[in-house]
């Protein structure tokens, strides 16, 4: 069962591009610690150098709130 604990919380973004390079991988080679970072800006609201716009209808998961489900 469900309870109301968050999977994980952060102001920064440091845990979230560390825990990317260390449990994911791209095909298989690892995701180094530097270009996770890069996917994360210091400004919210500069996009990286290599930011793409995925199409709705190419993007596999929908990420929601859970009191919006």
């Amino acid at each position: 069962m469900l309870n109301d604990n968050k999977l994980a919380r952060s102001q920064g973004q440091s845990p979230w591009y560390k825990m990317i390079a260390k449990y994911f991988k791209h095909g298989d080679k690892d995701i180094s610690f530097d270009t996770a970072h890069n996917y994360f800006p210091a400004n919210k609201d500069d996009k990286p150098a290599k930011y793409i716009d995925i199409a709705e209808e190419d993007k596999l998961f929908k990420i929601v709130p859970k009191d919006r489900e």
